[in-house]
């Protein structure tokens, strides 16, 4: 159960008067760290902590979002609701319909499980699908993100302050030289969080529902992929290249593990945290690439190699 704060019994009847909510509303276990979550049998209600700035963005950037991936036919949940009057509490509330299906997270599926193979899949179908159907989103008030990713390089010198040797810190400012001067195709509208615990399934691993778009936002397309861990990315980027071959240009491999270099890096000084999210702890990134570079395809390997 996430540590964020219950809303009091008069908060959330009110929030359920208000909103036409029927039912009890349960508290949701959640991995998120934004918002707190409760449902019915038809709709999940979700409430950003009152002060919590990237709560109250994300809640924003939903509800420009959101209507853009259901107007072009994604598989994730309608917005029934956005209320930012703050007349219950001092924050953004969203109501959503509910899918009864599981985070991939949540499944514990690993590597070669062919109902993560499926999952990973689908979701690259559908990124291939948003990233070609969604060429405008009309935003008025500038809230979908802005993304400005910092040189990956940077993350690896501060590393090597003590924390990583100067050879293997060295051997990733070359790999991540070498993919600062890939061309990068056109931006694209992405979904920018579809980590396993965005991603809802069926018990066969067939996708439910991509959730969460907080981070929507306008960028390099090759950047919807690294939110998944390497051997899941494997199976998204071959299923996304089956419907939009050419939108992601050349080097979208080389692209994506400079990502996961910079998350791995910068990830080394934070402080160990309960949170289980693949990429959460200070060495879960580099934990994962080591496991995928045992085996990683061709394409991926040449990156990694000297």
């Amino acid at each position: 159960m996430s540590e964020l704060p219950d809303l009091t019994p008069a908060e959330l009847g009110a929030l359920a008067r208000k909103h036409g909510l029927r039912g009890p509303l349960e508290r949701l276990p959640s991995a998120g760290i934004v918002n707190r979550a409760y449902a019915n049998s038809e709709v999940v209600l979700r409430v950003a902590v009152p002060g919590d700035e990237t709560g109250e963005e994300d809640a924003r950037t939903e509800a420009v979002a959101v209507p853009a991936a259901l107007r072009a036919g994604i598989r994730t949940p309608p917005l029934l609701v956005f209320d930012d009057s703050r007349d219950v509490v001092d924050a953004p509330v969203t109501v959503y319909a509910r899918v009864n299906a599981p985070s991939l997270h949540g499944t514990g599926w690993d590597g070669a499980n062919p109902r993560l193979v499926r999952a990973a899949r689908e979701t690259g179908h559908e990124l291939a699908r948003l990233h070609l159907a969604v060429t405008d989103v009309p935003d008025p008030r500038g809230w979908l993100e802005v993304w400005d990713l910092p040189d990956a390089r940077e993350g690896v010198e501060a590393a090597a302050l003590g924390r990583v040797d100067r050879m293997t810190a060295d051997w990733a400012i070359r790999l991540l030289t070498r993919t600062a001067a890939l061309p990068r195709p056109a931006s694209r509208f992405l979904h920018g969080d579809a980590q396993p615990g965005n991603l809802l399934v069926h018990p066969d691993g067939s996708l439910a529902a991509l959730i969460d778009w907080g981070d929507a936002g306008w960028a390099d397309p090759a950047l919807d992929f690294p939110a998944l861990p390497p051997h899941a990315a494997v199976h998204a980027l071959r299923a996304y290249r089956e419907v939009a071959p050419q939108l992601l240009g050349d080097g979208a491999e080389g692209r994506i593990l400079e990502v996961y270099l910079n998350m791995a890096f910068r990830r080394l000084g934070r402080a160990p945290t309960s949170r289980e999210l693949w990429s959460a702890r200070p060495g879960g990134v580099l934990a994962h690439l080591l496991r995928f570079a045992v085996d990683a395809p061709g394409e991926w390997r040449e990156w990694l190699r000297e």
